[in-house]
């Protein structure tokens, strides 16, 4: 079901009853609707100021401020740039990186520490970067400029149309250059979610019970954080994230999109999926 936060800030209707697929081939999973370019702006322009944050607490009432406020803090950036850091090292020379742009990176906050004389962030959510970074406004300040590395950090899962928008990322790619993606390790058990007409009846039925949709839906994201499933009469959330990557579903989209993939794996200590990839040179 889209989640009743998406289904009121982005779409300006009441929540409705989606499709989850898988793919059997490379193992991807994704909610079958997805945003347009309207919708994506509605949905991340003011990302988690206080038009966002009233918006999304007042469906969600444990999204606290305090949460909303600790996203891209400290203690969730610091094993994320470590892992960042050792992958690089074990794979790049340092000191071949000169620039660095960290794609819808928020603040850059990402970079700090890393490797690179000059370090970029672009985000339309129009925030202030970190110091030592400098902010890029817009796509159009974008066009023409390459860097040495790029960084895909928290993104991919975001895009309604994965590989297009990682090849339109490489244009700002070097050739020879590095692109790094980092995307949640968030994938569940799709094969306990019912599939029959009762199941979808069920949800259209519940979908307009304030009270008890609010309870299934902190029953059912509770179970799925913590133990990995959807628990009965629970429900999916098509929420921010269209996209759910396993290793192999992340190697297959860069190596669609032309890169050399020079590492890709599941890092437990960042609960992430991780992928080092490079241009070609010519």
């Amino acid at each position: 079901m889209t989640a009743p936060f998406i289904a009121a800030y982005v779409f300006d209707a009441k929540p409705a009853v989606c499709d989850l697929c898988a793919c059997r081939g490379c193992g991807l999973m994704f909610y079958g609707a997805r945003y347009e370019d309207g919708e994506i702006r509605r949905l991340y322009e003011g990302y988690r100021e206080a038009r966002y944050f009233a918006a999304r607490n007042r469906v969600e009432p444990w999204y606290t401020q305090k949460f909303n406020d600790d996203i891209g803090g400290e203690a969730g950036m610091t094993p994320r740039r470590a892992v960042y850091q050792t992958t690089l090292a074990a794979q790049a020379d340092a000191g071949s990186i000169g620039t660095v742009l960290d794609y819808a990176g928020d603040r850059g906050q990402m970079m700090e520490g890393g490797p690179g004389r000059e370090h970029f962030v672009f985000d339309i959510s129009g925030v202030a970067p970190v110091d030592g970074v400098t902010g890029i406004a817009d796509e159009k300040s974008l066009e023409g400029r390459t860097f040495d590395l790029v960084l895909l950090c928290g993104v991919v899962e975001h895009f309604s149309e994965p590989l297009r928008q990682v090849e339109h990322v490489m244009q700002n790619v070097k050739p020879g250059g590095l692109l790094y993606i980092e995307v949640p390790d968030e994938r569940f058990d799709i094969g306990r979610i019912p599939t029959g007409a009762w199941y979808r009846n069920y949800l259209r039925w519940i979908a307009p019970l304030g009270p008890a949709l609010l309870a299934m839906d902190f029953w059912s994201t509770a179970v799925r954080v913590k133990f990995g499933f959807i628990p009965p009469l629970g429900f999916a959330k098509q929420h921010e994230h269209l996209n759910y990557f396993d290793a192999p579903s992340m190697a297959k989209l860069a190596s669609k999109a032309g890169l050399e993939v020079l590492q890709c794996f599941r890092s437990p200590s960042s609960a992430a999926i991780v992928a080092l990839c490079r241009k070609a040179a010519a």
